[in-house]
């Protein structure tokens, strides 16, 4: 599903849709475009559940292979525009790294089953970053998430790549590919799914065991890597790299 579709295959701006300002009955009975591929979309109004208008896949149609849409579909639970209130990236980042597992040069047996447990205070109900990234994915680029703050200020992802082309920085969830590993770093390329990647994500680490442990989960991912992080950047011999310290193993996600 996502809150806003194409009227048209090509993608432009102009035939952007959001599912909250479908009124008519042709519009809601016509078919719409994936936000990212060719795959048929319909619309749904607001339902008995109060679920929000939205675009919904025909059972008829597939995604294509480099889309981005299935990659929410294994994401458990429903994100709504209404989840956002009381975001605030500062509040996400400092409920990140100071979760559970901080400490992992201990090596405790207690921590080997804790596997992406909920990293932010529950007054925050985008609380994961599996559902932050779900949230962002399902609306528009420039949907206000809370206030000033849109959909683009927070993810850096193919679906954002027109406004990180050379560079990130700040706080950000970033969307990036399996690279490699050194000491005390892992390698992504970003963006995901591209084989000419526009810079280099790199995640350096102090603590040997919290290294291993996220290269752990990382190593040979073919799919999307997920990081929450504050980013700095460099450029080294003509390549861009977008930096980090890696603090807290919940900071890193691999779908």
């Amino acid at each position: 599903m996502s809150y806003y579709a194409y009227t048209d295959d090509s993608h432009k701006e102009c035939f952007k849709v959001l599912a909250k300002n479908i009124i008519t009955e042709p519009d809601r009975r016509r078919a719409y475009y994936c936000p990212c591929c060719n795959a048929i979309f319909g619309f749904r109004a607001q339902s008995s559940t109060n679920k929000p208008p939205h675009f919904y896949k025909l059972p008829s149609s597939q995604h294509n292979i480099n889309c981005w849409m299935p990659y929410i579909e294994g994401i458990s639970g429903e994100v709504t525009p209404e989840d956002a209130r009381n975001f605030t990236l500062e509040g996400f980042y400092e409920g990140v790294i100071s979760s559970k597992e901080r400490e992992l040069h201990n090596n405790s047996s207690e921590n080997k089953g804790d596997k992406d447990k909920k990293p932010v205070s529950s007054t925050m109900h985008l609380n994961t970053i599996r559902n932050l990234y779900k949230f962002c994915i399902l609306q528009d680029n420039n949907y206000k998430v809370v206030d000033e703050l849109k959909v683009k200020d927070i993810l850096v992802s193919r679906k954002t790549a027109f406004y990180y082309s050379r560079f990130a920085f700040g706080k950000r969830l970033v969307e990036a590919q399996y690279s490699g590993y050194s000491d005390k770093t892992i390698f992504l390329n970003y963006p995901f799914g591209k084989e000419q990647s526009l810079f280099t994500v790199v995640l350096n680490f102090d603590d040997e065991a919290l290294f291993r442990k996220t290269k752990n989960k990382t190593y040979g991912n073919e799919k999307p890597i997920l990081v929450f992080s504050k980013w700095s950047y460099k450029e080294s011999n003509g390549r861009i790299y977008v930096r980090t310290k890696i603090i807290n193993t919940h900071q890193v996600v691999a779908l």
